[in-house]
């Protein structure tokens, strides 16, 4: 019964490491995906605060389309958004987009070109975005890798002195 729960949860601690390893380096995938964990209930009951998201750079966004951007108020780099497109507009010859939270009342207060955007979703997994997000924190890179890595090294020793 052991071996079997081990197994099961080598796997799945396997997932979990190629998932946060995913969404944490940019590595060159067949299709341009990234991965991003919702940490906001901005876009509820759509996308729900835990979720991971897969998103899709395009060639064009419209009305209504799920986009994860670039905060063009953030203070670093890395700080993203996802919500849906509210408006298409032309200002000085460039394509432009409002956005707007699905729960939110009212619209953002920027706007956004293609440049900023990431991609549009391609579909969400509920919960496992929470799960990569605490595997990124130190006490999570323990609790998810260093300990079970432990245990299986010591089971696995443990076996190996028994015989």
């Amino acid at each position: 019964m052991f071996k079997l729960f081990s197994s099961l949860f080598t796997v799945a601690l396997i997932v979990v490491l190629v998932v946060a390893g995913l969404s944490f380096f940019s590595l060159p995938l067949p299709v341009t995906v990234k991965l991003y964990s919702v940490i906001s209930q901005s876009m509820q009951p759509t996308l729900n605060k835990g979720d991971l998201i897969v998103v899709q750079k395009q060639n064009t966004y419209k009305k209504g389309d799920i986009v994860t951007f670039y905060n063009p108020k953030g203070f670093k780099k890395t700080d993203t958004i996802t919500h849906r497109i509210s408006k298409v507009f032309r200002a000085k010859g460039n394509k432009f987009y409002n956005t707007k939270g699905d729960a939110n009342n009212v619209a953002d207060g920027w706007k956004i070109s293609d440049t900023l955007i990431h991609g549009s979703l391609l579909f969400r997994i509920p919960y496992l975005g929470g799960l990569v997000a605490f595997s990124k924190t130190p006490l999570g890179f323990l609790s998810l890798v260093v300990l079970p890595a432990i245990i299986i090294i010591a089971s696995e020793l443990n076996e190996i002195k028994g015989e």
